[in-house]
């Protein structure tokens, strides 16, 4: 039978632990939810990169569809106001600069084409390589809690025991010391 010294002492101890399992139980939301952020950032990163590639070839597609208009346009232009010559002169150095800016465009653009192409590889193995080890971590976290738990079980049964055991021998003290 429990006196009420015991039944406080009890009651203390299950809040005692049940607050150590509370802050077990919010590290443990602390860290998956880290790693849930640190996921996010990666996979934003990563869509930043993809939409950056997307934005150089739509603007590099813009660029060469507006310099053949262009180049349309004057030909269409000259043809009606000047002659077969003039038309071919002008073909002719059409051709030349089309093709001076064409390299242009490589040489300015291509390296940015690669280094994005590198970054959006680059970024994808980051994220992949990510994932991985926030399950790995999760797992090992998951393990680690259910442990910890399992100890924390054993050490309080053990406590409330010995709690019990104190008071039986207490009692029999007590019973040992009465007159008979």
């Amino acid at each position: 039978m429990l006196t009420p010294t015991n039944i406080q002492t009890n009651k203390l101890m299950g809040m005692l632990w049940e607050n150590w399992e509370n802050s077990l139980q919010k590290v443990y939301d602390t860290q998956q939810e880290m790693g849930k952020t640190s996921l996010e950032a990666f996979k934003k990163q990563q869509d930043l990169f993809t939409s950056m590639t997307g934005s150089l070839f739509k603007v590099e597609g813009e660029i060469k569809n507006t310099l053949d208009k262009f180049t349309q346009s004057v030909n269409a232009n000259i043809k009606d106001i000047s002659n077969e010559e003039v038309a071919g002169m002008f073909d002719n150095w059409n051709a030349k600069m089309s093709d001076i800016l064409e390299r242009m465009q490589q040489i300015s653009v291509t390296p940015s084409k690669a280094w994005l192409a590198m970054v959006e590889k680059s970024q994808e193995r980051m994220y992949e390589s990510a994932k991985k080890v926030v399950k790995e971590q999760n797992n090992i976290q998951a393990e680690t809690k259910d442990m910890i738990i399992n100890f924390m079980s054993q050490v309080k049964t053990s406590q409330y025991d010995l709690v019990q055991m104190m008071e039986e021998q207490t009692k029999k003290t007590w019973e040992n010391f009465e007159p008979k």
